[in-house]
């Protein structure tokens, strides 16, 4: 099966998104500065995209046509 230009599932992007939300608001809870749950919550946000897009086949380069 090829999974070039496919895109990741919405429940995927969602599960990414509620997990650094929710990585967040603990670390921000735990140090009592949202500072650091932004810190903390957006290299999974990063990680997890680059992991997605990967996966998906979305970062394979492709040519460029005018």
């Amino acid at each position: 099966m090829n999974r070039e230009g496919q895109t990741p599932s919405r429940a995927a992007m969602a599960a990414l998104w509620a997990a650094a939300i929710v990585i967040g608001i603990v670390v921000g809870l735990a140090t009592s500065d949202a500072i650091l749950g932004i810190i903390a919550g957006a290299p999974c946000v990063a990680i997890g995209v680059g992991l997605l897009r990967l996966w998906g086949g979305e970062s394979t380069p492709r040519p460029r046509h005018p």
